[in-house]
């Protein structure tokens, strides 16, 4: 039996967490045993979960250790709203002391060579760089987003928030960055940051689940569905030009199919719920604008490859980033539209991708010239070589080899 080296990886959101982000770590927990390493997965209970998805499949054997924690926003806030030292870092602070401690107790039982730990929790970094500093373990941070601070006007950054990513970019052997605009950001912001250990692990699509996101030819049915996966919210994923857009452009295709947009997975509050369908209403779109709640990430991918049109929605605060669903749209056959900044790392991603075709978010003329191209777009399959999840894994797998050869404590 081949020996296996031992990876603790520190992630807050892990199955049964529904949540975008739990596919990187799970993916990376699956394959990686295939190269050498046995995960350790150090994340809180189940319960601390808003939304849950029990069909997620967990590699069988999968050593994971449940520390306690609760949603400060969930657990202490009153009518919606919480006090601020509940939620320093970020709301999930309560699990530090238990995953300290977990974390502290697998460390002494399964030896691991190296930690890993994943943001946007920030507690996860901080777990992370106790254990490292108690151990002398080679620490990976990585980065899904970058820290708010970084990249959203106005914001208000906490300090004990912003000494843990700084912390992160000293202190980690390794920098994992999910794009190379995230990797320019941190190097500009921390310019004593050494370049060399700040490396680009991008997100991708899952592969065992391929056959779920193709369906070739063209919907017969009596609607043009355009589908966006994933919540939608004030800052960043606004929809309001788009409704701009919608109403002064033809409601029909050429060959009189009704264009529909179907939002799956819900909007951000009530505050946000109100003056949309307000404007909704003011512009007669009713009946072709749908938003659904959210749904298992295996049922997400499989409405994917049933819509006649995907729609990512990536607004100047997130230039910095492209979501995982990107991956995800670009290994199923249907046209893609995507709406965000000009200069956004989503953008450059889809522009010249096949299939798809790109407008600004913030322009409602831009958004309609996108939409007449979006309908007389084809469904065709993508070049996505080296787009996987498995293939993200390699890469990882690579970064971790590097601490055994040199020897890194």
């Amino acid at each position: 039996m081949t020996t296996r080296s031992k990876l603790l990886m520190v992630a807050y959101e892990f199955p049964p967490c529904l949540s975008a982000g739990v596919q990187r770590t799970l993916k990376f927990a699956q394959h990686l045993p295939s190269h050498g390493w046995e995960p350790v997965v150090l994340t809180t209970n189940s319960g601390a979960y808003a939304r849950r998805d029990e069909s997620l499949p967990v590699p069988k054997g999968l050593d994971i250790r449940r520390a306690w924690s609760f949603d400060a926003s969930r657990r202490l806030s009153v009518s919606g709203r919480y006090l601020t030292i509940t939620s320093t870092p970020d709301r999930y602070s309560s699990w530090y002391p238990f995953a300290v401690r977990k974390g502290r107790a697998a460390i002494r039982e399964t030896s691991p060579s190296a930690i890993y730990s994943t943001y946007p929790v920030f507690t996860a970094h901080m777990v992370a760089r106790t254990l490292a500093r108690k151990s002398g373990l080679p620490w990976i941070a990585d980065f899904r987003d970058p820290a708010p601070e970084h990249y959203e006007p106005g914001y208000e950054a906490l300090r004990l928030a912003s000494r843990v990513d700084r912390a992160a970019v000293e202190e980690a052997s390794v920098l994992i960055f999910a794009t190379g605009r995230m990797r320019e950001l941190y190097l500009e912001r921390y310019p004593e940051c050494d370049p060399g250990k700040a490396i680009i692990i991008e997100n991708g699509y899952d592969e065992d689940q391929l056959d779920a996101l193709a369906r070739q030819g063209r919907s017969t049915g009596p609607t043009f569905d355009i589908l966006h996966s994933g919540a939608i919210y004030p800052r960043g994923r606004d929809i309001t030009c788009l409704l701009e857009a919608l109403a002064h452009e033809p409601s029909h295709t050429p060959d009189g199919r009704l264009i529909r947009l179907r939002l799956r997975g819900g909007r951000k509050s009530e505050d946000h719920e109100k003056p949309l369908d307000a404007r909704i209403r003011q512009l007669g779109l009713e009946d072709r604008v749908h938003f659904l709640p959210p749904c298992s990430y295996a049922d997400a991918l499989s409405e994917m490859g049933r819509s006649d049109a995907l729609l990512l929605l990536q607004g100047r605060l997130f230039d910095y980033q492209i979501p995982g669903k990107a991956y995800e749209y670009a290994a199923t056959d249907r046209p893609i539209l995507t709406l965000g900044g000009p200069r956004g790392a989503t953008t450059a991603r889809m522009r010249y991708m096949t299939s798809s075709v790109t407008g600004d978010m913030d322009d409602p003329v831009s958004i309609g010239a996108a939409l007449k191209k979006l309908v007389g777009l084809t469904p065709a399959r993508r070049d996505i070589t080296g787009m996987s999840r498995k293939e993200r894994t390699v890469e990882f797998a690579q970064v971790l080899e590097s601490f055994q050869l040199a020897g890194i404590r």
